[in-house]
């Protein structure tokens, strides 16, 4: 068995883990700000933790993956080459989406 597939599995475990939790920080974050200025200011009804930590899946999935696919093959292309560093960017546009359509699905059922 190859010594690092261990590594990278770990690695992919703690890098969801890491999302989940950053995804809930910033859903309390939104819940907060939202009902402190966008509630009175606007007479809007308030944000639900999990509605929050959805609406932070539609920002990531407009803004984050596109920013970290540009620094991704910038970084990998220097190392690989172009032709692996365009796979590589063609996977991640498949997978974050994926991972955010699964988080999503997951709060979608707490709705």
């Amino acid at each position: 068995m190859d010594e690092e597939n261990p590594n990278v599995f770990l690695s992919l475990i703690g890098s969801i883990i890491t999302d989940l939790l950053t995804l809930m920080w910033e859903g309390f974050v939104l819940t907060c700000l939202w009902a402190w200025f966008v509630v009175p200011t606007f007479g809007v009804a308030p944000l639900t933790f999990i509605t929050a930590m959805g609406l932070m899946l539609v920002v990531g999935l407009m803004c984050v993956v596109s920013t970290n696919s540009a620094i991704l093959f910038e970084r990998y292309k220097e190392d690989k080459g172009k032709l692996q560093a365009w796979s590589l960017i063609l996977s991640t546009k498949a997978v974050c989406p994926a991972i955010l359509l699964g988080f999503g699905y997951l709060i979608h059922l707490f709705q």
